[in-house]
């Protein structure tokens, strides 16, 4: 359990036993070791649920009590994101539409939290309908000016926007974020010779279309569906995942309901019998004919 709660992006999967209906749920990180050690000694994992008519899996959940017995299934590893970043990805900025937040929270921990990545920055915006969402006594608006305390502004930052008080989240406030477009722009980033980034499994804009958020390395060990699948699978070789010589790339990562998703970024499709990315659209599509840097120099990631 360790080893996921530092790596970063993944989820598990919850049953609705009656109608035998399934949805990833990602867990919320720990924000402290000490926090970290109580998990693992209670096996305890949290999460950030909120109930949705249509969704079968949320009221199911709603009305559980204390003491009722859940099913749990996975895990199931996405993104490895330090990779993607490699030694010079700089910056993360996060888009999370309402409960996708779990996800920047994760993101933004395991990257501030591994060594040597004292001069990335994570920065996010989280999208709500309500304020009532995003108040200060809400736990997630806690664990988000922990984050802040902890880490400081210079890597950390984060706004809320507000639905309801329309407050949204515009091309505008995405290149701030981002800091593209500014007149301070970064040093062009330089790849070893004979190295292309069409040629990176990691890397490539174009194989990404075609890749879920499962990783080449993790895939093999994604889609354990119970207690016993989980204690015969094999160990993936390192050797044998693709090599890359990139020296990195920043990250613009996006996660929320799907229709959040489809409009900042595109719709994912389906194929090869499961989600994949594909071509990146929306909001954030035309902002990368925009600014040619947005194309160059970060990698759009849909959760």
């Amino acid at each position: 359990m360790r080893e996921l709660l530092r790596r970063g992006v993944w989820a598990v999967e919850v049953k609705q036993p009656q109608l035998q209906v399934a949805r990833d749920y990602t867990p919320l990180p720990p924000l402290s070791s000490q926090e970290e050690e109580e998990m693992i000694e209670k096996c305890q994992l949290r999460f950030l649920v909120r109930r949705m008519e249509g969704g079968e899996v949320s009221k199911y959940i709603s009305r559980l009590q204390v003491g009722d017995e859940i099913e749990l299934r996975g895990h199931k590893l996405g993104f490895d994101v330090t990779r993607r970043l490699g030694d010079k990805g700089e910056k993360v900025a996060f888009l999370a539409g309402g409960t996708g937040i779990a996800s920047a929270l994760q993101v933004a921990r395991t990257i501030l939290e591994t060594p040597g990545d004292k001069q990335r920055q994570v920065s996010i915006i989280w999208a709500n309908r309500k304020r009532e969402d995003c108040v200060n006594s809400t736990p997630i608006k806690r664990m988000l000016e922990q984050m802040r305390k902890i880490y400081g502004d210079a890597k950390f930052r984060y706004v809320c926007t507000v639905d309801e008080e329309r407050s949204f989240i515009d091309p505008k406030l995405i290149t701030q974020t981002a800091g593209i477009g500014s007149s301070s722009k970064s040093a062009a980033v330089s790849q070893t010779p004979g190295m292309t980034w069409e040629n990176c499994t990691y890397h490539s804009s174009t194989k990404l279309i075609t890749s879920s958020a499962e990783d080449p390395e993790t895939k093999d060990i994604t889609h354990a569906s119970d207690r016993h699948a989980m204690k015969d699978r094999q160990k993936v070789d390192p050797k044998a995942a693709p090599q890359c010589q990139c020296p990195g790339k920043n990250l613009l990562m996006i996660s929320g309901p799907d229709g959040f998703v489809e409009h900042f970024a595109g719709k994912k499709v389906w194929g090869q019998g499961k989600e994949l990315q594909g071509p990146v659209g929306g909001v954030i599509g035309e902002l990368q004919r925009r600014y040619p840097e947005l194309a160059e120099r970060w990698l759009v990631l849909k959760m």
